[in-house]
């Protein structure tokens, strides 16, 4: 009887190594072609920071969001929240609205600003957002703050 547990106890063991070693190669094997999709992502595809300050204390960041090349700011910023916007002809671009339900009134409006990397400061970039191409690991907030 001793013998015979043995070898079921045996068989058991080697059955779920065998079973792990095969889950273990299988997840392996996905991983390594998720690693090539990201590389051939990399020639289409941008990472960029956007953050939406929403003016009362609440700062919501969408960091190392992944965007298709040559989406501007304006198309971006509505893969990550709800955007209403106005075309506006003379201008040949758009005017953010809302952003999230977020709506501009008479003292408040949505505004964009970029970090500079060199200066170390946020700036004002007096575009439309959908006239503004985005780079490689930019950075930019939509922040509402009152008119002046």
């Amino acid at each position: 009887m001793e013998k015979r547990l043995v070898i079921i106890l045996s068989f058991g063991l080697i059955t779920a190594i065998y079973l792990g070693v095969s889950v273990a190669g299988y997840y392996y094997m996905r991983y390594q072609h998720a690693i090539r999709q990201l590389e051939e992502y990399k020639e289409v595809t941008r990472l960029v920071n956007i953050c939406i300050d929403y003016g009362n204390g609440t700062i919501k960041w969408y960091n190392d969001t992944l965007i298709p090349l040559g989406y501007d700011l304006l198309k971006t910023t509505e893969l990550i929240a709800v955007v209403n916007s106005t075309y506006w002809e003379a201008y040949q671009s758009y005017s953010v609205d809302a952003i999230n339900g977020v709506w501009n009134n008479q003292s408040n409006y949505w505004m964009w600003l970029r970090w500079n990397n060199e200066i170390k400061e946020w700036e004002y970039v007096w575009l439309g957002a959908d006239q503004y191409m985005l780079s490689e690991g930019e950075t930019v907030m939509w922040r509402y703050e009152r008119t002046s």
